[in-house]
């Protein structure tokens, strides 16, 4: 496939993780715009393109940032589209160091897998890597990583409850 093709297919998977959101009352806002006025946004945001920074310290761009007071939310979502065999899989190793890395600022992810493409191995190492917490210890213990289908993932956003209300901390501030 070429990569023309794969981005256009990524849009497409990434445009119905927003629409699911958005469905469930989340506003969707790409990050710089909101940096520059975060007040005038509601409780429940799907942030596109948000910061972040990998296992050795440099900076990214996340696919999302999910932030919801409602919800009790600070979680980083990726999603990753394969429908024929390449080498997408195998950068999932990396992609789990990162979201258990001390410079990851939030303690959920969650990693959206479909379209059949992704050799069966490297989805099940890192099922296996999150659900034993591979790699982890007493400083980042508490890293939540789930690996969903699309369809999981709108199961996952229906079931979603509302939680107490505490702030929900960006960067050591409450936001929302």
């Amino acid at each position: 496939m070429d990569g023309a093709k794969a981005n256009n297919n990524g849009n497409l998977f990434e445009g119905c993780v927003e629409d699911v959101l958005k469905r469930k009352g989340f506003e969707v806002v790409k990050h710089s715009v909101w940096v520059k006025n975060p007040g005038m946004y509601g409780d429940n945001l799907l942030i596109r393109n948000s910061p972040y920074f990998d296992l050795t310290g440099h900076s990214g761009r996340m696919e999302f940032r999910l932030l919801s007071k409602i919800y009790n939310l600070n979680a980083r979502i990726e999603c990753r589209i394969q429908f024929i065999g390449g080498s997408v899989d195998e950068k999932y190793p990396k992609l789990y160091l990162d979201c258990i890395s001390e410079h990851a600022d939030y303690d959920k992810t969650i990693i959206i897998v479909d379209g059949g493409g992704q050799r069966k191995k490297y989805i099940d190492w890192l099922k296996t890597a999150s659900q034993t917490k591979l790699f982890t210890d007493i400083t980042n213990n508490h890293k939540e990583i789930e690996i969903l289908t699309l369809i999981e993932f709108v199961k996952w956003v229906a079931d979603l409850e509302v939680a107490d209300t505490q702030p929900i901390l960006f960067n050591g501030a409450a936001i929302c």
